[in-house]
């Protein structure tokens, strides 16, 4: 019998939902600002650091995150991960001044950083090539959509039950998706009892291109890596995209709130309007992705989008 849903789009969901929470949980602090800085007696530039270390255990850690999929596969790293960051989403909650502040905030970007590179290795092993511009765009709309929800929803959160009690909700959250993950996730589809047949098959038939479908992996150097122009042309770009989108994600809605006076709910809305567009951006470039690649120009497929 046909399932109704493939097991492979069930990943999805599970992997778009992750990318969500994701950026909920990191754009609470910029809902937050406000009555963090009133209950700690904390002024812009402190709460500018605040903002900041985050990014610094979340650029440090990439690579070891990244790491630790290949080296454990992305069911025990995924879960490992979003329970260490939840941990320290729920501990944001109990701070009590600036600096354990700070060395929460570090520790939560760190426990941040491995998600994507997971994500990554899961489609990698789940999904065909001709349909992982799609996916992985689903999936980066979910970090869009994520942070267009979470800043008027935090914003209500923090009004109805405190800015302390927010954290710890959205920590049992994540602690919560961990825990389905583990369970229900296998590595690679020759391991999951769920998948049917026909579509083993096909994700094994078609997850690798013609030409290197029965060639075995071959381990990539460091300095290979990093030696590669393509490696540096994707950093520039990613860091010139991220410039922005960090500005979005930490100081937008405290800007729209200060400069227009806006409730902290109205803000929150305001300041949603920029990850909504991302979103559709994230869908329209995935699709495009997958149609020029499946007219035969793979090289053409990843330059132009």
């Amino acid at each position: 019998m046909k399932k109704l849903i493939p097991t492979r789009y069930l990943l999805a969901m599970c992997t778009f939902s992750l990318s969500l929470l994701l950026y909920v949980d990191r754009v609470c602090i910029s809902a937050a600002k406000g009555p963090i800085a009133e209950s700690l007696n904390l002024n812009d530039q402190q709460m500018g650091w605040v903002l900041s270390i985050f990014a610094l255990g979340y650029a440090l850690f990439q690579t070891p995150g990244g790491l630790l999929s290949d080296k454990f596969g992305p069911r025990i790293a995924l879960a490992s991960i979003v329970s260490f960051w939840s941990l320290f989403t729920a501990l944001t909650g109990a701070v009590w001044n600036f600096i354990s502040l700070l060395v929460v905030r570090f520790l939560f970007g760190a426990g941040e950083a491995g998600a994507f590179p997971g994500i990554s290795r899961a489609i990698y092993s789940w999904f065909p090539l001709k349909e992982r511009g799609i996916i992985n765009g689903i999936n980066f709309s979910g970090s869009r959509l994520g942070a267009a929800f979470a800043l008027p929803f935090v914003a209500w959160l923090i009004t109805a039950t405190g800015w302390r009690m927010s954290f710890i909700i959205l920590g049992a959250i994540g602690i919560a998706w961990a825990v389905m993950w583990y369970w229900w996730f296998s590595n690679t589809p020759e391991e999951h009892a769920g998948i049917s047949d026909d579509e083993k098959k096909y994700i094994l038939e078609f997850r690798q291109q013609a030409s290197d479908t029965q060639e075995k992996a071959i381990p990539i150097s460091f300095n290979a890596i990093f030696s590669s122009g393509n490696m540096w042309l994707n950093m520039a770009q990613y860091f010139a995209s991220n410039f922005t989108f960090f500005f979005c994600l930490t100081w937008l809605l405290p800007h729209l709130k200060s400069k227009y006076e806006l409730e902290l709910i109205d803000a929150g809305f305001y300041a949603a309007i920029p990850f909504l567009f991302g979103a559709f951006g994230n869908y329209f470039s995935g699709w495009l992705v997958d149609k020029i690649y499946k007219r035969g120009a793979w090289t053409r497929s990843r330059r132009i989008p």
